[in-house]
């Protein structure tokens, strides 16, 4: 895998446990509410405190680019909580990848799905417009996010080359419809999404 091999897999493995040893870190059950631990990717039953959850973002950039994006977004949440659950400003998770060079950060909302999820909705759309706003990079562009709002955005306008390759080997829609349109469908559709959409698109296929 690159420039890594098994001799540096160890000796960060050695650093790591140097560093748990010299502070006094317990191996112990992973729990959410804290962020003094090293923990194992998605391990989802800490995650089900309140019955749903979902990844709403990550970002594959640098450390410099990712940790303020997690804030951001805990600021953000504030106003969709409830119906999410308050994590009282949890920034998301972080790590690095080459080395240091790259960042990668994630942020995770919970919910209960027995209740009204409106606000869930709204909240991962606005994450969409957050990120336009503050010119933060995502990993979540294509099928994941209204098409007609991000692909102007970035690129810029991403979206266009996209619809190109599909209506070049299928221009009728017949595999996997509406993708990369769903959200797009999706927002036109939820008669609670549609107050939201403050960007023009075509009639949809």
């Amino acid at each position: 895998m690159g420039f890594g091999s098994e001799e540096q897999m160890e000796y960060e493995e050695r650093v790591l446990n140097d560093i748990i040893t010299e502070l006094g870190g317990q191996a112990r059950r992973t729990r959410p509410t804290d962020e003094s631990w090293f923990k194992n990717a998605d391990s989802a039953g800490m995650w089900l405190m309140c019955g749903g959850y979902v990844s709403v973002d990550y970002v594959i950039e640098t450390l410099e680019h990712a940790l303020p994006h997690g804030e951001n977004y805990a600021k953000l949440k504030r106003k969709f909580t409830p119906p999410l659950m308050p994590d009282y400003g949890d920034p998301g998770w972080f790590q690095s990848f080459e080395l240091g060079h790259q960042g990668y950060s994630e942020f995770l909302v919970y919910w209960d799905p027995d209740e009204n999820t409106d606000g869930v909705d709204h909240f991962y759309l606005e994450t969409s417009k957050e990120n336009i706003r503050k010119r933060f990079y995502t990993s979540l562009l294509g099928p994941h996010q209204p098409l007609y709002l991000t692909g102007p955005a970035y690129g810029p306008n991403y979206h266009k080359w996209m619809l190109a390759v599909k209506d070049e080997f299928d221009p009728n829609f017949l595999s996997h419809p509406p993708v990369p349109l769903a959200h797009d469908e999706f927002v036109e559709k939820a008669a609670w999404m549609r107050p939201m959409k403050d960007w023009k698109s075509p009639k949809l296929p």
